[in-house]
């Protein structure tokens, strides 16, 4: 996991720590050795946007080895078709993910966010992951925010 050497921590703002503690809803873990299609189904029966992926299931403290998110099976479908379906999740999971610390303050791990094009960010504490928190979460949270930037003019579609 890439950890961020943050310098931004303590008490100029609401700390990643309060912003774990109002978010709802259980870690929801993957072994890397299973399959994709078992990760995508998952994924789908409980409207997750993320998987834990770990050696073995158990509980929130457990060792993790990296992160499936939905752009990630998607990314993996893209890459591989049909097949990415009998793949293991570590071929497709992200191991190298930003990291931030539960001091940090959440605009800092906003600001991750933005700058390395992530929407989840795992919060780990020893070898273990205290928590991970979106970019859902972190925008639900009651403090001040500057105001939306202007719209452009101007629309452009890709086509495929």
């Amino acid at each position: 996991m890439k950890r961020c050497s943050s310098d931004r921590h303590g008490g100029g703002g609401m700390q990643v720590e309060m912003a774990l503690r109002a978010k709802h809803g259980p870690l929801v873990t993957v072994r890397v050795s299973e399959t994709d299609m078992t990760a995508a189904r998952l994924l789908r029966s409980g409207n997750f946007g993320l998987l834990v992926a770990k050696d073995s299931c158990g509980a929130e403290g457990d060792a993790f080895l990296g992160l499936l998110s939905e752009w990630d099976a998607l990314h993996a479908a893209a890459d591989h078709g049909s097949s990415v379906f009998s793949m293991p999740v570590s071929a497709s999971m992200t191991s190298d993910a930003v990291t931030c610390q539960s001091y940090d303050i959440v605009d800092h791990a906003l600001g991750l966010m933005n700058e390395d094009h992530v929407r989840h960010i795992p919060v780990p504490h020893g070898e273990g992951l205290v928590g991970v928190i979106s970019i859902r979460n972190m925008l639900s949270l009651p403090y001040s925010r500057p105001p939306a930037s202007p719209v452009p003019n101007s629309i452009k579609f890709v086509e495929a």
